[in-house]
């Protein structure tokens, strides 16, 4: 058990493959103050199944279409719980490809496709497509399972959605993340994006330009 202010605990908790497990409200007391709590778990199997999982680079890295043979398998894959606050879950990202909010008044147009790192699924992507009126595509969510970060694969994965970027003729990618520590800011940062100084509902809008030369 944690508090879920505690995010350095929390850190320690989830690299050594603890999983979270429950929420309680106002359920831990200091006195005459009481907090709530974030509560993790193990199983013997779970950390065998963690200790023993691939941590070298993979061979590959490919974006696959989200068809229905392969949609549930990726919505099951989700961030450490930490990780929350920076990215949507799956389901979360289906709903809001389904449902997309228009921006700026015209509508978009949603990419989504899973990551397979040497052929097994490990994570997802989202993209709004370059349009008429947002010539500049937006990297929306980009997501890789626990079992599967510190491997490379969400650097490779930009790379690919830059690269799909590109073949559409956009002279940049645009992105946006939370600031704060564990945030992905460092992953778009070191690739070249640049903050434009907008802030789009809390998150910090970044742009990589001149895609045709990168």
């Amino acid at each position: 058990m944690t508090h879920p202010e505690n995010l350095a605990s929390v850190v320690v908790l989830e690299r050594i493959g603890m999983r979270f497990e429950g929420h309680t409200r106002n359920s831990y007391w200091v006195g005459d103050d009481n907090t709530d709590d974030w509560l993790f778990g193990m199983t013997a199997d779970d950390r065998r199944s963690w200790r023993s999982r691939d941590l070298s680079s993979p061979g590959t890295v490919e974006l696959v279409e989200i068809t229905h043979h392969n949609a549930d398998e990726i919505s099951r894959l989700v961030t450490h719980h930490s990780q929350r606050r920076f990215v949507s879950s799956v389901s979360k990202s289906y709903g809001d490809a389904l449902f997309p909010a228009p921006h700026e008044g015209h509508p978009v147009v949603p990419w989504l496709r899973g990551i397979v790192a040497d052929g097994e699924p490990v994570g997802f992507l989202m993209m709004a497509e370059r349009t008429e009126h947002h010539p500049f595509p937006y990297l929306w969510r980009l997501l890789v399972d626990r079992a599967h970060q510190r491997r490379g694969i969400g650097s490779r994965a930009l790379e690919a959605a830059i690269e799909h970027a590109r073949a559409q003729g956009a002279a940049g990618l645009d992105v946006s993340y939370v600031e704060g520590p564990g945030s992905p800011a460092p992953l778009y940062l070191q690739r070249g994006f640049v903050p434009t100084g907008e802030i789009d509902d809390g998150e910090t809008v970044a742009r990589l330009d001149d895609l045709a030369a990168r």
